[in-house]
């Protein structure tokens, strides 16, 4: 009898698509899928991967609207993040703060689904994983904002702030550079690892790949760096060395190394819930106090 696929790391393939289990045709709910699976053992059913997409509609004015079968924050694919962001772009208009954050989120989900696809990560899924789970807290934010909720603390201040004036797009971006690297990242370590039953371990093929994304941020550097010193956007005699030394302070590999080492914090704290919440509720406090000095 053909074996049916696990839930697990091989319900997942390298570009970060989920599977999921159908019975007779029909897509699992969780309480069917109990049944399902106990019926396969007496021969009675077939199970088959598929995989979960999100579906969107273009009004006649060619702007997208989301009308995803699933939430904001339950991306399933790469694919599915590059969705959201692109209709996070068409809803925003371009001097937006949280639309500058995430047209450099954009293109930097873009190229690490490209080296994903170039072979360059030899972790499995896990590369793939960890920016769905990773994309799905910024969306997590955005959804908040969206529908009249509050927005967690990393996070409030770039929606707070979003429209000051006076303040420089490269600003904003560091803000929500700040909120998604020093707060979201730990916690998309944990889930990825939890989901794929490995430990966030340094050195580890895990760890390796996620170190060598920091290489992916390099390339895009340059690219993102323009578009904050030309055009419309600013002019580059108006911010002058700030640009390149905003860049150069932030420290994307210190920050990105230093939320390795929150997750393997939080991995540890899992055990015990009230640390876990006392500490992720600093951790966020933190993470925007220092956004808020940013966009001073």
């Amino acid at each position: 009898m053909t074996n049916a696929p696990s839930a697990g790391a091989q319900g997942v393939d390298r570009r970060g698509r989920l599977a999921l289990l159908t019975c007779a045709g029909r897509p699992l709910s969780r309480g069917l899928r109990t049944d399902c699976l106990g019926s396969r053992t007496t021969g009675g059913l077939w199970l088959r991967e598929v995989t979960i997409g999100v579906t969107h509609k273009r009004a006649k004015s060619g702007r997208v609207e989301d009308v995803t079968s699933t939430g904001w924050a339950e991306a399933q694919s790469i694919d599915d993040v590059l969705d959201r962001m692109e209709t996070i772009s068409s809803a925003l208009p371009a001097e937006d703060g949280v639309a500058t954050f995430n047209r450099m989120y954009h293109q930097v989900t873009r190229l690490v689904d490209v080296a994903i696809d170039q072979g360059r990560f030899g972790a499995g899924p896990f590369l793939g994983r960890l920016d769905v789970h990773f994309a799905n807290l910024f969306f997590e934010a955005y959804a908040a904002d969206l529908e009249g909720r509050e927005v967690n603390d990393a996070w409030a201040p770039l929606f707070e702030n979003r429209r000051k004036p006076r303040t420089h797009p490269i600003q904003f971006a560091l803000a929500g550079m700040n909120a998604h690297i020093c707060h979201d990242l730990p916690s998309a370590v944990v889930l990825t690892c939890r989901e794929l039953g490995v430990d966030p371990v340094d050195d580890s093929p895990e760890h390796v790949d996620f170190s060598t994304t920091n290489s992916v941020l390099e390339e895009a550097a340059d690219e993102i760096k323009g578009w904050f010193s030309n055009g419309i956007v600013a002019r580059l005699d108006e911010i002058g060395g700030r640009l390149d030394d905003g860049f150069a302070m932030f420290g994307i590999h210190v920050a990105r190394a230093g939320a390795w080492q929150v997750a393997q914090m939080l991995w540890d704290l899992a055990d015990n819930p009230r640390l876990d919440a006392m500490f992720r509720g600093n951790l966020g406090r933190g993470v925007g106090l220092a956004s808020r000095g940013i966009l001073i």
